[in-house]
């Protein structure tokens, strides 16, 4: 017995993988602009909080596979499993482009003053 339907999670993860970052972008960006946030400080948290989709999607997958040692059912199909890898490694990617985008943008960005 196979529970269908679990690739909704990966629409979630998609579409945080593309809010996420953007939102946090502008946030971040914003309060270095302002003289709220240092840039360092600012590069930190973004790392942090764009990586947090990434690092959920990870644990709901191994929960989902100890739940399913556990009882015996397959909470988990071969197509889920199977990419895995895939969408780790794209999370990551995507993770370390932004970063580098942030911290150009904020290396050109003037100190307000």
């Amino acid at each position: 017995m196979e529970w269908q339907g679990i690739e909704w999670v990966l629409l979630l993860y998609w579409l945080s993988m593309l809010v996420v970052p953007i939102y946090t972008f502008i946030t971040f960006f914003l309060r270095v602009k302002r003289g709220v946030m240092e840039k360092f400080r600012a590069i930190r948290y973004y790392a942090g909080f764009v990586i947090i989709p990434v690092i959920l999607y990870g644990l709901f997958f191994f929960v989902l596979v100890s739940l399913e040692e556990i009882a015996k059912i397959n909470l988990v199909t071969e197509e889920f499993a199977r990419s895995f890898f895939v969408v780790i490694g794209i999370g990551i990617i995507i993770w370390l482009v932004s970063l580098v985008v942030f911290g150009i943008t904020l290396a050109f960005l003037r100190k307000p003053g």
